[in-house]
């Protein structure tokens, strides 16, 4: 379980035509393998480009280590699953304001919030530092594109 995320370039538009399409009753079983192997392969080339995101909802959730969660998300998509350039940007800026990733954030959100043992720090570094990135990458991606669809 995770919050997804895809921008809405031309890959993303035809990644959900694809799923679908997928989900229809009564496709072939050809049908469903072709749709299947285009899916995978999209969403690899998505997720290089920076026009799909990823947040799992376990312990690591980038949100949750940036002090936020996907309910407070929430407020920025409509009843359709769509965001907009605007609200990409109202959610950059603050991702960016509650940024960059530091060791001591994550040993606040691992041993006093989760209660956690730290058993590398420098790993869980790297993890996030990098999530952080591809987050930051992905919504200016959004803000260029037409905003993105987000199933959280």
């Amino acid at each position: 379980m995770g919050a997804d995320l895809y921008a809405l370039c031309e890959k993303g538009k035809r990644y959900l035509e694809l799923l679908d399409k997928f989900s229809e009753l009564g496709i072939s079983s050809d049908e469903f393998i072709r749709i299947f192997k285009e899916l995978v392969m999209l969403e690899e080339d998505m997720h290089r480009n920076y026009e799909y995101f990823r947040d799992p909802y376990n312990k690591f959730n980038l949100l949750w280590l940036l002090g936020l969660d996907w309910e407070w998300f929430g407020q920025f998509i409509n009843e359709d699953c769509y965001v907009s350039p605007e609200n990409c940007k109202k959610i950059l800026e603050e991702v960016k304001r509650r940024g960059p990733i530091t060791k001591e954030k994550i040993i606040t959100y691992f041993v006093k919030k989760r209660k956690e043992e730290i058993v590398s720090i420098d790993e869980l570094y790297e993890y996030f530092k990098e999530k952080y990135y591809q987050f930051i990458k992905f919504l200016e991606k959004c803000i260029k594109c037409r905003g993105m669809y987000a199933f959280i």
